[in-house]
């Protein structure tokens, strides 16, 4: 085979490849994790010009942004943020707005709220022979906003520390939107066992990133990914949700991951109908030692005693269904009319209460009790994220708070 030939072979593998990840991100057409480019590079002004050199690959990058050229906004790119750091200036030119800022599908939060004075952590896709290269972080987005430590106050736009496991990894809660009827989304109550409801809630933050349209203007969405992170690490090394599937043990082995690092079931924990030892399936698991005692399920109420949202909708696996809930053993009508609607824009089966087996502690049980209109949404396998069939679900709830 001539060097012509294998480079043509190489493009098209490249091709192919970027095709099966468009197909199975199942996003937007607009999306092109391969076509969608951006340029970082650190520069330095002197009297006799401007130096610049490529930073290197995977290398994080955080500052302030300290110029945007608003005109750009839905103009034909590029698009120019420059960023100031500790060190030093980063100018980052992205090709398409609120597009990929790396080739491994990094991606740009909508571009048009940007503004000068926001918090900006991004990465160096390239090497310094100046060839683009996959960015090598677990943090994939390019995220907008200050995190925020103060838990005391009110969810705002951005990123969050809402509190840390009992195994000190932190606890990111993610909000978009700026409306007064707050609805929240949970992932990883389950930590590694249930892995693809981490999964599920990491593809809502990067399509809320991308779609901020879908948000009705009365609407604010906060999503926790990963509400025990002590699990998910147990199971594949890492509290981020930018693990893949090849890292995941066999099914028996994740079930370690689905305690935290205190081996207490987050999900018996709760203050309804609480017992220190709670069911699950036909095993006997520590529920705590009081309605509350960890610090997991401490973080959650909290949050969601000081932003009293609409809604709590909790990712679990699996069942393939839709679940009500209700503290009482009598599911309000709120949460039956809830699950209605998730049901049927996902196509998941409405199961009203769930009554495989008793359950004390419940994470949305509780939430029902405390006049949150709480669902438990079950994906249909331990494996699959079945993302199409929850952003139809998601969207149609979304849309249902709308005004």
């Amino acid at each position: 085979m001539t060097k012509t030939n294998i480079t043509i072979a190489i493009i098209v593998l490249l091709v192919l490849v970027g095709g099966a990840m468009y197909l199975e991100r199942g996003e937007d057409p607009s999306y092109s994790s391969d076509t969608q480019q951006a340029t970082t590079t650190q520069s330095t002004s002197t009297d006799t010009g401007d130096t610049s050199t490529t930073t290197e690959a995977g290398t994080a990058v955080s500052g302030k942004v300290v110029n945007y050229d608003a005109s750009q906004v839905g103009v034909d790119g590029p698009y120019v943020l420059e960023i100031t750091t500790s060190d030093s200036n980063i100018t980052i030119e992205v090709p398409s707005m609120g597009l990929s800022a790396c080739a491994a599908a990094d991606n740009i939060a909508d571009m048009s709220n940007i503004s000068e004075g926001q918090t900006v952590s991004v990465l160096g896709d390239r090497q310094d022979n100046g060839a683009i290269v996959p960015c090598e972080s677990s943090d994939h987005y390019l995220r907008i906003g200050e995190d925020q430590e103060d838990t005391s106050g009110e969810a705002t736009e951005g990123k969050a520390i809402i509190g840390t496991s009992a195994g000190g990894h932190d606890i990111p809660a993610y909000t978009y939107g700026n409306g007064d009827t707050r609805l929240l989304f949970v992932g990883g109550i389950h930590g590694g066992y249930e892995w693809n409801t981490v999964k599920v809630a990491d593809q809502m933050i990067e399509w809320l990133e991308r779609n901020r349209s879908v948000i009705p203007e009365n609407v604010s969405v906060t999503v926790i990914p990963v509400l025990n992170p002590d699990g998910l690490n147990e199971t594949v090394g890492t509290t981020s949700p930018e693990f893949s599937a090849a890292d995941v043990p066999t099914q028996e082995d994740t079930i370690p991951g689905r305690f935290n690092a205190n081996d207490v079931d987050l999900n018996r924990n709760f203050d309804c109908s609480w017992q220190p030892e709670g069911q699950w399936q036909d095993r006997t698991v520590d529920a705590g030692s009081s309605a509350f005692s960890e610090p997991e399920t401490q973080a959650l109420r909290d949050w969601i005693q000081n932003n009293n949202p609409e809604a709590g909708i909790v990712f679990y696996s699996a069942a393939g269904a839709v679940y009500s809930a209700g503290c009482n053993g009598e599911a309000s009508t709120a949460s039956e009319d809830l699950m209605n609607t998730y049901a049927q824009a996902s196509g998941y089966p409405a199961e009203g209460l769930f009554t495989a087996y008793e359950l004390n502690g419940d994470a949305v049980d509780w939430m029902t009790k405390e006049g949150v209109t709480g669902i438990s949404v079950l994906l249909s396998t331990h494996q699959d994220v079945e993302w199409d069939k929850n952003r139809a679900g998601i969207k149609a709830v979304l849309e249902s708070y709308g005004q």
